[in-house]
């Protein structure tokens, strides 16, 4: 299961990201400019395409998700699994 990896993974993975986009950048140079808490991101995402499908969580089956999206390494947004949550009354 994807979450129970360790976090040091997925941290390795975000500075490996980071150093294929921002190669002379270094850790530091990303908490200085505070690039998350800038507007730098919004800015962004307004000047790129969204084009990632979406998909209803609850109308897919666990194999048919692993078949379409996770076997071939697809990226996907997955909406509507927290809809019935009691927190979002």
């Amino acid at each position: 299961e994807l979450m129970d990896e360790p976090a040091e993974r997925f941290e390795r993975r975000i500075a490996k990201a980071k150093q294929l986009i921002y190669p002379r950048r270094s850790g530091d140079d990303w908490q200085r400019e505070a690039y998350a808490s800038s507007s730098t991101i919004k800015d962004l995402l307004h000047r790129v395409a969204d084009d990632v499908p979406r998909v209803d969580g609850r109308a897919a089956s666990c194999a048919q998700f692993i078949a379409d999206w996770e076997a071939p390494r697809r990226p996907v947004v997955v909406g509507g699994l927290t809809d019935e949550w009691p927190a979002r009354d």
